[in-house]
């Protein structure tokens, strides 16, 4: 059995969004109904008043929608309870409007009633600590194909699924599909094999993304049901190989790249290594000086980032215990890689960061030759990565997504 602990809240979404209104607020808990709860505990008389009907058809604005469905009386089942701890009076606003706009909230994924972190979330982002950590083990294979993967990429309008392959490898994209590595990689990906991880409790947090240039203003990302810190859990084997399927993996693929990847990918203690090494690397990248002066004026952030720190860096004397970082709002895997590049090709990062590292889409920069610049909108080499989505309840503010592990 494996335990899971939730370090700070965590949202993994459904891409769903609640209507406010459908949320009944009792002191710091909060009841979930339906819609079709709420609108049934309406009278008759109201459901049928000519007005309302008008101001239906009329009104375009969810304000106001919210406005003539607000109730404080729904009749009917909860779905479920969340703990509300920002205060009524937010919540009353919320109801109407927030930043000039009407404010809905951001469903976090469940089965049966339960809060849940899927297996397949858990499942990427041990995948992404592999390919991470393959890179940062291959910088001296990296250096020398980084040129040539820049001046391909000029002629792509997407990052490749294994432009990890393309940069150790020195592979173009003819090879890749010539040695049919895509699928390769879906099956050695197949291999690894992680279950759901059930909670029992969800809380409601305010999201807004923080910019280590003070002069810039705060983005609003809303309002988000998060599984909420403090909770463990327990399941089957959190990192569980499938032999049977690596034994097929070996006898379809028997070429030297396929083997390589194999044996470094299908095993526990190296998939542990790699987390170790990701997550040492993104607390790093969080810990930078602009990051700390942000969490001090944001109250006791630092404190969680340096309290998730601590269990990062003890996790990496083990090999039974490791920290993940997983859900929505967190950004983080292209972002770290920026940022390992960023250390370690310090010129080739800047000439040729829009082919290898902005996250905007490639048609929107100016990229013909090196060293031009892009639009004022587009990030830039020497301020990529600067943002950081924050979670707060009105009491705490937290960094997203921290779970700790114990195999």
């Amino acid at each position: 059995m494996s335990t899971f602990e939730i370090l700070t809240p965590i949202h993994v979404g459904t891409g769903e969004t609640i209507e406010p209104v459908c949320f009944q607020v009792n002191g710091s808990v909060a009841k979930r109904y339906s819609l079709a709860d709420v609108v049934s505990s309406m009278s008759p008389e109201r459901l049928c008043d000519p007005n309302l009907l008008l101001n239906l058809t009329n009104n375009k604005s969810k304000m106001d929608y919210y406005r003539i469905f607000k109730t404080d009386h729904i009749q009917g089942t909860p779905m479920y309870k969340v703990t509300w701890n920002i205060d009524l009076d937010v919540h009353q606003e919320v109801i109407s409007v927030k930043s000039g706009g009407s404010q809905v909230i951001h469903e976090q994924i469940k089965s049966l009633g339960k809060p849940i972190i899927p297996g397949s979330t858990l499942k990427g982002a041990i995948e992404c600590a592999f390919i991470y950590d393959f890179l940062k083990k291959n910088l001296n294979k990296v250096a020398m194909h980084i040129d040539d993967y820049a001046e391909q990429q000029k002629r792509s309008k997407s990052t490749p699924d294994v432009f990890y392959l393309m940069l150790v490898y020195g592979l173009d994209q003819n090879e890749i599909r010539h040695l049919k590595l895509n699928d390769f990689i879906k099956g050695l990906y197949g291999t690894l094999e992680v279950s759901d991880v059930e909670f029992k409790q969800l809380e409601v947090f305010y999201i807004d993304r923080h910019n280590i240039d003070p002069e810039k203003d705060v983005m609003d990302l809303g309002i988000a049901e998060c599984i909420s810190n403090g909770q463990f859990s327990q399941t089957s084997d959190f990192i569980s190989i499938n032999q049977t399927k690596v034994k097929l993996l070996k006898d379809r693929y028997t070429g030297s790249i396929e083997k390589q990847l194999i044996d470094a990918f299908c095993s526990q203690e190296n998939l542990v290594n790699a987390i170790h090494v990701y997550m040492k690397d993104m607390i790093e990248c969080d810990s930078e000086s602009g990051y700390q002066v942000l969490y001090e004026e944001v109250g006791d952030c630092q404190l969680q980032i340096n309290r998730v720190n601590r269990m990062i860096r003890a996790a990496e004397k083990t090999k039974d215990t490791c920290v993940l970082r997983v859900g929505k709002y967190t950004n983080y895997f292209y972002k770290t890689v920026s940022w390992l590049f960023k250390n370690h090709f310090g010129a080739i990062y800047k000439y040729d960061f829009f082919e290898l590292f902005s996250p905007l889409s490639k048609d929107n920069s100016n990229h013909n030759k090196r060293g031009s610049k892009n639009n004022n909108r587009s990030p830039k080499p020497d301020s990529m990565p600067r943002t950081i989505p924050l979670l707060t309840n009105g009491a705490t503010t937290w960094p997203a997504g921290y779970l700790k592990v114990t195999l």
